[in-house]
């Protein structure tokens, strides 16, 4: 039998694009949000109550967000779109199109992330504010990634980059860092990954910001990961998953725990991969988080295989290349065919 076990590792650092772009633009758009109602009317008139329902609105919808609950959080920040285009307010109206491109991107509805955002750049191009460029910079950066267009996302990150370093804003610096890791990582780059990402983490234990700091973790664990260095990823790994339990965020738990399952696939310890790729596959069902999904599918796959439990498998790898085509994943749909024929070579 042909064994699936070395295949294809390195679509793994998909699962922390996603926490990249909650943990960017949930820095980005609040502060634009708090900017906005900081100078907009004065308090006491009609145009202040709608402004205080706007904000609640886009507060709302970060709650929901980081719930996973994103058609609850989608809803609320179409509701205050609205809101801010009645008022003719530019601001608002970009932040709330980045916050519904932030939905659609994790939902991998790509090209509706693409529209929305592009729309919101325009509004932060015009209106001069850099911060908010750089914000959906790095959003669209993600998309590209997904993509397999590395030269345009690169491109975009480090545009984004310097605006942040220009403007003195260090999560947003260490956000970039992590996406040009990734991005790097995808190209099979390790060394460079990592130096990326080492640098992200400086700036993070600067500015103690936890949320980009569990992030910088996960990726850097899965690369360790892809390096065969697996203790050392597991010690990562484990870690952020026990921070992101502690604060309630189930994007970077479906990514840490996905991540210890790949660690404990490549290690042969196939009764911990399944414990904790299904527990990442189950949240990610219920958070609707498409990437983690169809990889957590993957790996359950070729868990199976390498059990001899082939129809199983297959009907895994089948969801999985269904949920990659449905979001445009086209490197990931296709490292995912290779290893189907693979596994189909080894069935004849």
């Amino acid at each position: 039998m042909i064994s699936l076990h070395k295949t294809g590792l390195r679509c793994c650092t998909i699962l922390q694009n996603a926490a990249i772009v909650i943990v960017a633009a949930a820095f980005s758009w609040s502060e634009l949000q708090s900017n906005t109602y900081a100078n907009s009317f004065p308090h006491g008139n009609r145009q202040d109550s709608e402004f205080t329902i706007a904000k609640r609105l886009i507060e709302r919808g970060f709650l929901e967000f980081d719930k996973g609950k994103y058609e609850d959080a989608l809803a609320s920040y179409k509701e205050a779109l609205l809101i801010y285009k009645k008022m003719n307010d530019p601001k608002g109206e970009a932040s709330a199109l980045g916050n519904i491109g932030n939905v659609y991107s994790v939902q991998g509805r790509l090209d509706n992330a693409l529209r929305v955002y592009k729309d919101a750049e325009d509004i932060f191009v015009t209106l001069d504010l850099p911060i908010g460029k750089a914000a959906i910079l790095t959003q669209i950066g993600i998309i590209h990634k997904n993509q397999g267009n590395f030269t345009d996302a690169v491109d975009v990150y480090e545009r984004a980059l310097a605006i942040y370093r220009r403007i003195g804003k260090r999560n947003g610096e260490a956000s970039a860092l992590i996406g040009l890791g990734n991005i790097h990582s995808d190209q099979f780059k390790y060394a460079d990954a990592l130096n990326y990402l080492q640098r992200a983490m400086n700036i993070l234990k600067q500015i103690d910001d936890r949320l980009l700091f569990i992030n910088a973790l996960v990726n850097t664990g899965g690369i360790y990961s892809l390096q065969g260095r697996y203790e050392q990823a597991l010690e990562l790994l484990l870690k952020a998953l026990t921070t992101s339990r502690e604060i309630g965020n189930p994007q970077l738990e479906v990514g840490a725990l996905v991540n210890v399952g790949i660690v404990y696939f490549n290690k042969g310890k196939y009764k911990d991969a399944i414990a904790f790729l299904q527990e990442s596959l189950d949240l990610s069902r219920e958070i609707g988080y498409p990437y983690t999904q169809a990889m957590a599918l993957v790996y359950i796959g070729r868990t199976l295989f390498n059990q001899g439990r082939k129809a199983e498998a297959m009907t895994h790898f089948t969801e999985a290349r269904a949920i990659y085509s449905n979001i445009g994943a086209i490197p990931k749909m296709q490292w995912l065919d290779e290893i189907i024929a693979q596994a189909n070579r080894a069935r004849e």
